[in-house]
C-alpha cells in the first residue's frame, strides 16, 4: 500500500512539474515557425510576420534553404523615385508572394531576373539586368553565397554607375536574408575581370 502511495505522489509531482513548466516555457501568443509555416499559437497581439519562415535548424545550411515564404523582397531601380538615377546604389525593395517550398536563395535570384512585373513597371520598377541571364550555379556555406551567372550578365553592363546597381541588386537581393552576409558573383566560372565600366 506504501509503494502505492509514493508512486501516486511521484506520478503526481512528476505531472505538476510538466505543467508548470509548460505554463512557463512554453511558447503561447506568438507566431511560431512549423514546417515551413508561419502558425498561430495562442492570441497573438502582432500579425504574421511577412519574414521567411525557415524549415530546420538555425545553422544548418541545407535546410535553411528549403523555406515556405509569406514574402521575398526584390531590389530594382524606380525611375519615378528616382527619374536621372543620380544615385547609382540607390535601389527600391518590391515584395513578391512566394508560397511554394523551395531554395530561397535561387527563387529570390530567379524572380530577379525575370525582371518586374506589369504593375511593378507602371509603377516605375525596372531592373538593370539584361534579360536573358541565367544562374548557372549557386551555393551557401558559412554566410557567403556563391552564384555564377551566364555570360549574358556582362552584355550591356557598361558604364560604372549601371555596374554599381547590378552588382546592389544581386547583393542587396539576396542580403535580406540575415545568414547572408557576402555574396560572391562570377559569370562564365570568372570572378575576375566581369561587370567592369
Amino acid at each position: 500500500m506504501k509503494k502505492i502511495f509514493w508512486l501516486a505522489l511521484f506520478v503526481a509531482v512528476f505531472g505538476i512539474g510538466i505543467l508548470v513548466l509548460r505554463f512557463f516555457f512554453c511558447t503561447e501568443d506568438e507566431w511560431v515557425c512549423e514546417n515551413g509555416e508561419w502558425t498561430r499559437h495562442g492570441n497573438p497581439t502582432i500579425s504574421k510576420p511577412k519574414t521567411v519562415c525557415v524549415v530546420g535548424k538555425t545553422g544548418d545550411s541545407k535546410n535553411e534553404r528549403v523555406v515556405t515564404s509569406t514574402k521575398i523582397i526584390l531590389y530594382f531601380a524606380n525611375n519615378k523615385i528616382d527619374p536621372e538615377f543620380l544615385d547609382c546604389g540607390r535601389l527600391n525593395a518590391v515584395e513578391r508572394d512566394s508560397n511554394e517550398r523551395v531554395d530561397k536563395y535561387r527563387y529570390a535570384l530567379t524572380q530577379l531576373l525575370l525582371g518586374p512585373s506589369n504593375d511593378e513597371e507602371n509603377a516605375g520598377y525596372y531592373s538593370l539586368i539584361g534579360r536573358g541571364v541565367r544562374i548557372q550555379e549557386l551555393s551557401f556555406i558559412d554566410g557567403e553565397v556563391n552564384v555564377d551567372f551566364s555570360v549574358d550578365l556582362n552584355k550591356d553592363a557598361a558604364g560604372s554607375c549601371k555596374v554599381t546597381a547590378i552588382r546592389a541588386q544581386i547583393t542587396d537581393t539576396l542580403k535580406q536574408f540575415p545568414e547572408v552576409k557576402n555574396v560572391n558573383i562570377s559569370i562564365g566560372g570568372n570572378r575576375e575581370d566581369i561587370l567592369q565600366p
